[in-house]
């Protein structure tokens, strides 16, 4: 006689099976486990495995009711899942058990998760869809050339007797005080910013330190906004004491071709094409990113699906695994239920836009061939190449450990546009 199992639905991705192990199954093991462990027991009085079989169930009656009830549950659990066609995606939980005893039956409950249904239809081809196209202009190329020689500029220093104006590099430190008391978080090391330019909180610092001379000292007080982030804070009126250590201006390089062969170019056209070459790219890439965010915006709107808590939790130690703390940190963080908690929203989207991309991918029969991936790699990899044609074999090594990964980018890359063509689509214009 086998064991009886009963599922219940907890909701779409978890059942509960409650199990009966018969009368007989329990005896036969009872009687297997005293057995094995009478083999090897050593009891004082009684040669290796020769101790009376009732001697040892009393006196390892703890162990052999644990063993027994691990026997009966991987046994009659295995067989009661695959009985009622349930296919978990992990190791059952074991959630209401008791110790079992001879002579008696052995009931046992598990949860069990199960992998989503995701269901498609052609409604998912005609979704709203909204994102930003980047575009560039006449002027994106010199908007990128003052940029970069502002970021190419020096620094020089300011007669004592200067003044802090906007435009100009200050060095300063600040510490914050409330009813007498130092705020640790408002206290700073000397830290440089553009005056005027760089943004500064509170900005009623960045106003005070204008008109200030280099080693002079300022107290302002600032009522922070009701609604500021640290609600112990907000709408209290903090004393604010600003240090000016340094004042410098920047000596922006004239943009011109003298400039253009420092930095490598042989002439300013040339620099001016390889940035609009730079820009070109960024903004396809920017396009392309706002395109893929605004389907998956789309997409995680129709499908709310449950997860399964056990795919949630793995999804929440691959994020903490592939971070950049520290392994003494990961393992922190690995327990830490607070950081769980804030992981799992996020960690379930994620989980369901995989499986909804999965499933539209084999839906729409969406395939990238050999020859396809291959002229990815040669189009991302020419400038390099031709550079330094030298490298092509330890590129080639590296794109062929890669091919999976990438072929699986080009084809969500094209589903989105599958999609796309078929969207209700708001397009926003930002000029870089």
């Amino acid at each position: 006689m086998s064991a009886a199992a009963k599922v219940e639905s907890i909701n779409t991705v978890q059942s509960r099976v409650t199990v009966k192990v018969p009368v007989e199954q329990v005896n036969r093991t009872f009687v297997k486990v005293a057995e094995k462990l009478q083999k090897k027991a050593k009891m004082d009085g009684f040669r290796p495995g020769k101790a009376p079989l009732a001697l040892i169930r009393k006196a390892y009656k703890e162990s052999i009711d644990y063993e027994v009830s691990d026997v009966l549950i991987r046994d009659s659990l295995l067989a009661a899942l695959a009985a009622e066609g349930i296919n978990p995606i992990s190791p059952p939980y074991v959630d209401s058990l008791s110790m079992p005893n001879e002579g008696t039956e052995y009931e046992f409950s598990a949860v069990v998760d199960l992998m989503p249904s995701v269901h498609l239809d052609d409604s998912v081809k005609r979704m709203a869809v909204a994102f930003t196209e980047y575009q560039a202009d006449e002027k994106s190329v010199d908007r990128e050339l003052q940029a970069l020689a502002k970021r190419s500029a020096k620094k020089a220093s300011l007669p004592e007797e200067q003044a802090a104006e906007a435009h100009h590099w200050v060095t300063v430190s600040r510490f914050g005080v409330l009813d007498s008391q130092l705020l640790p978080h408002w206290e700073s090391k000397p830290f440089s910013f553009e005056l005027g330019v760089d943004p500064i909180h509170p900005t009623e610092i960045a106003t005070a330190i204008q008109g200030m001379k280099k080693g002079e000292q300022k107290t302002l007080d600032v009522t922070l906004a009701a609604d500021f982030q640290d609600t112990e804070l907000a709408g209290k009126t903090v004393q604010f004491h600003v240090n000016l250590h340094t004042i410098e201006t920047l000596e922006v390089p004239t943009i011109d071709e003298e400039w253009a062969k420092d930095l490598d170019m042989p002439s300013l056209d040339a620099l001016r094409k390889d940035l609009a070459d730079q820009i070109d790219t960024n903004v396809k890439k920017l396009t392309m990113e706002a395109v893929q965010s605004g389907v998956t915006q789309a997409l995680e709107k129709k499908f709310t699906f449950e997860v399964p808590p056990t795919m949630v939790d793995r999804m929440i130690d691959q994020q903490i695994q592939d971070s950049r703390l520290s392994d003494k940190e990961k393992k922190t963080a690995l327990k830490d239920k607070e950081l769980r908690k804030e992981l799992r929203a996020g960690a379930t989207s994620q989980i369901r836009l995989s499986l909804v991309l999965q499933e539209l991918v084999k839906k729409e029969n969406i395939q990238v061939t050999d020859e396809e991936l291959q002229v990815h790699f040669q189009q991302k990899f020419a400038s390099l190449l031709e550079k330094h044609p030298e490298e092509s074999e330890k590129v080639q090594k590296y794109l062929d450990g890669q091919k999976d990964r990438v072929r699986e980018q080009l084809m969500t890359g094209k589903l989105m546009d599958m999609l796309l063509q078929h969207a209700t689509v708001t397009k926003t214009v930002q000029i870089v």
